[in-house]
């Protein structure tokens, strides 16, 4: 480990130093539905969530701290279309558990390419989106029973 955790995407956690981890941005989208009434405002009708989604974006070192890894794993959880939990810490001793997130998109770029090939810096990208479980699920027939 290469400095303390700030974050984790289930079992790769974001660090200090290392995998690190530089900005957080978060979007939530819950609309509400316009419903028309005669000689008055229009009415609104909230129509529920429908999406929350997270960038996720950083810098890597891997000759001096490594994170190579924990990419490649996202990566790995992404193309398997795994929900990863996410984390955030608020401060020393409190964590902000937001949800389960799948990673809809992955991108990294590599400069400072040294003699052998290997890159000295990486940034990278990540789009997470919130992960819902449908309503009805063979967990659920289970319980039934």
């Amino acid at each position: 480990m290469a400095g303390p955790i700030i974050a984790s995407l289930g079992p790769f956690a974001f660090e200090a130093h290392g995998f690190g981890l530089s900005e957080v941005g978060r979007s939530l989208k819950t609309p509400w539905a316009t419903v028309k009434v005669p000689g008055g405002f229009d009415k609104l009708q909230w129509l529920g969530g429908d999406s929350e989604s997270v960038k996720i974006s950083g810098v890597l070192f891997p000759n001096e701290f490594g994170g190579l890894a924990s990419l490649a794993g996202i990566k790995a959880a992404a193309e398997a279309g795994v929900p990863l939990h996410f984390i955030q810490k608020i401060n020393f001793s409190t964590a902000n558990i937001l949800s389960r997130f799948v990673v809809e998109g992955v991108e990294d770029s590599q400069t400072f390419i040294a003699s052998n090939g290997v890159a000295m810096k990486n940034t990278y990208s990540l789009s997470l989106r919130r992960y819902q479980a449908g309503a009805f699920s063979f967990q659920s027939v289970v319980g039934l029973f």
